[in-house]
């Protein structure tokens, strides 16, 4: 996947499972109590058994994108790392990649 000569770039995307929303059916069942205080999550939570995979299913349409147009990747959660022959291209891929993420509505750190 990575060549001699290739320029490699990192993506975090910041508080990445914050950026799904829940259906308001099922905020019911990401309930908890603090001190005397409820709460309920309406964005996906972190440490929700399901969470990954979830977000992943969500971030994999954009990486699918992404390779189709030849953008060589590796994903994990919320960290992408991307992989450009030149420079040019790395920086290239760069504004795309950031211009998709933020129509997806995610915020990169």
């Amino acid at each position: 996947l990575v060549q001699e000569g290739d320029w490699l770039f990192t993506i975090d995307l910041k508080s990445g499972y914050h950026h799904v929303d829940i259906h308001p059916a099922f905020w019911q069942f990401l309930r908890f109590s603090l001190q005397g205080q409820d709460y309920q999550f309406h964005s996906l939570p972190f440490g929700l058994a399901t969470a990954p995979f979830v977000f992943t299913q969500l971030i994999k349409q954009l990486t699918k994108r992404w390779r189709s147009r030849g953008i060589r990747l590796i994903q994990y959660v919320d960290d992408i790392l991307f992989i450009s022959a030149t420079r040019m291209k790395a920086l290239h891929n760069r504004s795309i990649i950031i211009a998709n993420l933020a129509a997806a509505g995610f915020v990169v750190n």
